[in-house]
């Protein structure tokens, strides 16, 4: 029998991230629209399929852990992206290279088959449209700590063009790909480099009326982000906005769930960050505003659940 496909509409992306669709930016309609994200249910074959590659990869991966130790890994692969861009100036060029196709991925906590060509990727410009237009619209300054190869700053700098917008990262491939991309789009985007690890070491000037972004960055630090959370604190923008996979969301009751949060563990992603964020509300430092976990992501785990809070 064969099984029906199924799309992500506007219906479906309002459940998947807990909001009525009538509050969906006309942005974010229109890329759901343009994107047309098709999947399907998994037979009993396919589900083995997907269970074994997620353990072959963990096996692979095993020693491979986030933190300070794979600083050059990055600086080698912004590398790749710079060089890439500077031959054509071509925004495709920006695309990480850890955005590669995926036959099978995670939604509504088991796997499906995807049906659309960069169905994650595409998600998650979906997912932008929606979550950082609402939230940073009325805000001037935007600051993308951990911007990588400048893809979510060139896509957001496309929707919201009256904004300044500052890209943060450890590497300095990073900082000057930010930089050309604001020459190359003649727009207010600048890149700067900035430690995670090592926040105290940058005097960066944070205006009124500012906003702190993430996109799967923060994942990098693992348990240490005290003294990340102390410098944006200390700074107090207007909103903080974190799309990050976070491990206190997951259902340990659900197999899938489970399975990604294990993966989660074992890469040493962001652990006990949501935690540390009630802690903090407890004591009257900050107020969480939104805490939705969003049940997508690669085959791997979850990658970007939000986060909405503001120091006070």
């Amino acid at each position: 029998m064969e099984i029906p496909s199924m799309k992500i509409d506007e219906q479906k992306f309002s459940e998947m991230i807990n909001v009525d669709s009538s509050s969906l930016t006309p942005e974010c309609r229109n890329l759901i629209d343009l994107y047309n994200l098709e999947y399907r249910h998994l037979d009993r074959c396919e589900f083995e399929d997907a269970l074994v590659e997620i353990f072959k990869h963990a096996q692979r991966r095993r020693q491979s852990k986030s933190g300070k130790a794979r600083k050059q890994e990055w600086e080698a692969g912004w590398k790749q992206n710079l060089d890439l861009f500077a031959q054509d100036k071509d925004i495709r060029r920006l695309k990480p290279g850890y955005f590669r196709h995926e036959e099978y991925l995670r939604l509504d906590g088991t796997y499906v088959k995807s049906l659309t060509d960069d169905f994650v990727f595409k998600f998650l410009k979906i997912l932008q449209a929606h979550i950082y237009v609402n939230q940073i619209r009325d805000l001037s300054h935007i600051f993308e700590l951990g911007c990588g190869s400048g893809h979510n700053l060139a896509s957001l700098s496309e929707l919201l063009p009256d904004h300044k917008f500052v890209g943060l990262d450890w590497t300095q491939c990073a900082s000057d790909l930010v930089t050309m991309i604001g020459h190359t789009l003649d727009r207010s985007i600048k890149g700067s480099v900035f430690d995670f690890f090592s926040p105290e070491d940058y005097n960066i000037n944070v205006p009124e009326n500012s906003a702190f972004i993430t996109t799967g960055a923060f994942e990098q630090v693992g348990d240490n982000h005290e003294k990340l959370l102390n410098f944006i604190i200390d700074k107090k923008p207007q909103k903080v906005i974190n799309l990050e996979p976070i491990h206190e969301f997951y259902n340990e009751d659900n197999l899938s769930d489970l399975i990604s949060l294990e993966y989660h563990l074992q890469r040493g992603y962001l652990k006990n960050y949501y935690t540390t964020l009630l802690e903090f509300q407890d004591k009257g430092l900050i107020e969480i505003e939104v805490a939705q976990k969003v049940n997508f992501g690669g085959l791997f785990h979850d990658g970007w659940s939000i986060l909405v809070w503001r120091p006070l």
